[in-house]
């Protein structure tokens, strides 16, 4: 819990402090609390200035505001999670929100977010990230393929770090295996995803036996309930040496191993 004021004192929060708040003295002298919050440079000193809240250490009344600012930040962060892992059905809490229609999803608000860009710990950028609420009646999913499509297309999701498909995707496709006397193997495997609009278990792991530009293996994905069609994963694109040049809708697959590369379009049949 955040230490409380005595009543003496609590005229150090008046007026309460908010975003557009400056520091008036010491390093963060000029800097409003939203850019010292939201800026990675300054992240110790707001590690350091929580901690110290938290365990009730002596505090100028500047750095307590910054520190009360700081845990409510905190809380609001907490609640906003919590209410996406439980599902929100207050309709007045989401009344608060942006409205969904396709007209109205301009981002009104944005976060600032780290981001690791390698494995090493110190290559961290902080980008931008505008801030959408999805409701439950969002929960459909689109995706760039039509009901007539042959079995085997794939879409590729750099997005996505464990290729997965839908049940009915499946279905298509295994019964176009059958027709070559091929079938898939299975294996048992919990994987979560999340994503817009909520998440999903799989708990099955399929192995097709596939071909890409003549060269035959196999492709581990994970099944989910539903239509979605056949993910391919980052990972999966990079073992192929996968280059997309979406300016000529083109995909060369330049991975050793495979015939020496070549050309598919977009939309890659396994």
């Amino acid at each position: 819990m955040f230490p409380e004021l005595s009543g003496q004192d609590a005229s150090i929060l008046q007026p309460l402090p908010h975003d557009g708040y400056q520091f008036t003295a010491g390093p963060a002298q000029g800097l409003t609390y939203a850019v010292i919050s939201s800026t990675l440079d300054w992240e110790p000193f707001c590690r350091d200035v929580i901690a110290r809240a938290l365990n009730n250490e002596p505090m100028t009344p500047e750095v307590y505001r910054f520190a009360y600012y700081l845990y409510q930040r905190i809380k609001l962060v907490r609640s906003a999670a919590v209410r996406m892992l439980k599902g929100s059905t207050d309709r007045n809490d989401l009344a608060l929100k942006r409205p969904q229609e396709p007209d109205a999803m301009n981002a009104d608000r944005c976060i600032y977010v780290p981001i690791q860009v390698s494995i090493n710990p110190q290559d961290v950028t902080v980008q931008q990230c505008d801030v959408m609420l999805v409701t439950d009646s969002q929960l459909e999913s689109f995706f760039a393929m039509n009901p007539e499509d042959p079995p085997g297309l794939a879409i590729l999701d750099s997005g996505c770090t464990r290729t997965m498909h839908g049940t009915v995707w499946a279905s298509k496709f295994e019964e176009h295996l059958s027709e070559l006397n091929l079938q898939p193997m299975c294996k048992t495997k919990t994987h979560r995803f999340r994503g817009v609009g909520g998440g999903t278990i799989s708990r099955v792991v399929k192995i097709f036996p596939i071909g890409l530009g003549g060269v035959h293996g196999e492709l581990h994905s994970a099944e989910t309930d539903g239509d979605t069609p056949l993910l391919l994963s980052r990972p999966f694109m990079q073992s192929l040496g996968a280059i997309i040049n979406l300016k000529k809708n083109v995909v060369s697959l330049v991975a050793d191993g495979s015939g020496g590369g070549g050309d598919c379009p977009g939309r890659t049949p396994p």
